[in-house]
């Protein structure tokens, strides 16, 4: 049979060059309008909910906040399987999709349906969250921020707010997660001693420091030709 295949084609030169033409025409649209991934998906499309109750231990919280909750998103359209974990204080809920879903109608509908079970929860429980888009290899690139002259906590600022903020408008990132250093915090340090002797409670210090921390609207300033805002500017911004 090769004998045969080499001998037609010796004999029909001027078609095979015309097919091998086609052929590498063919496959040079195809490669160019073919979707090509490094790290190709080889999980099917899923959904990561996460639900915070301080304060439960993990039977209420499988109880009274992830049952409530598979039961709810059972019988969504397209779901392959449910896992989850109830863990103290943290409920993680993984809807699997079929294949071939369209991810982001896979969170509409259980976006729809976590409105319609968000006010059954224990009283404090913060309301379900889904979280970004991910790939199936979680992590795909990790940086390091260091510096022998700006302290853990500048890094830590730098990081939370201008270079994640740079990768999340990067099309195609779905999270940037900023680990380590020392998160910016004006801290309120309460004396036991003090607060008896002024009759104060910690709810008191916790009401003061919330009233101090605002920004209050005031309304605007008319004169002719122009308008000026007036607030009043009460967020605190350093510890003086």
């Amino acid at each position: 049979m090769f004998r045969w295949i080499i001998r037609w084609s010796l004999e029909n030169r001027l078609l095979v060059v015309l097919a091998s033409v086609v052929l590498l025409i063919v496959g040079v649209l195809t490669v160019r309008k073919i979707t090509l991934d490094v790290f190709p998906e080889f999980a099917p499309p899923q959904v990561v909910i996460q639900t915070e109750a301080p304060g439960l231990p993990p039977g209420d919280v499988e109880a009274l906040i992830t049952f409530p909750l598979e039961s709810a998103i059972n019988g969504t359209p397209g779901i392959a399987a449910i896992r989850s974990k109830s863990t103290a204080g943290l409920s993680t809920t993984i809807v699997v999709f079929q294949w071939g879903t369209n991810i982001y109608t896979a969170r509409q509908l259980i976006n729809e349906r976590l409105q319609s079970i968000s006010g059954r929860f224990p009283p404090g429980t913060k309301p379900p969250i889904m979280l970004p888009i991910t790939s199936a290899v979680a992590w795909l690139v990790k940086f390091a921020l260091k510096s022998d002259t700006v302290s853990q906590m500048e890094l830590r600022t730098l990081c939370d707010w201008d270079v994640r903020n740079r990768l999340l408008a990067i099309p195609g990132v779905a999270a940037v997660n900023c680990i380590g250093g020392e998160v910016k915090q004006y801290q309120v340090l309460l004396s036991a001693e003090r607060m008896l002797n002024y009759d104060v409670t910690v709810s008191n210090v916790v009401e003061a420091v919330r009233k101090a921390n605002i920004s209050v609207p005031g309304g605007f300033l008319l004169q002719p030709g122009r308008e000026y805002i007036v607030t009043g500017a009460g967020r605190i911004t350093s510890l003086d």
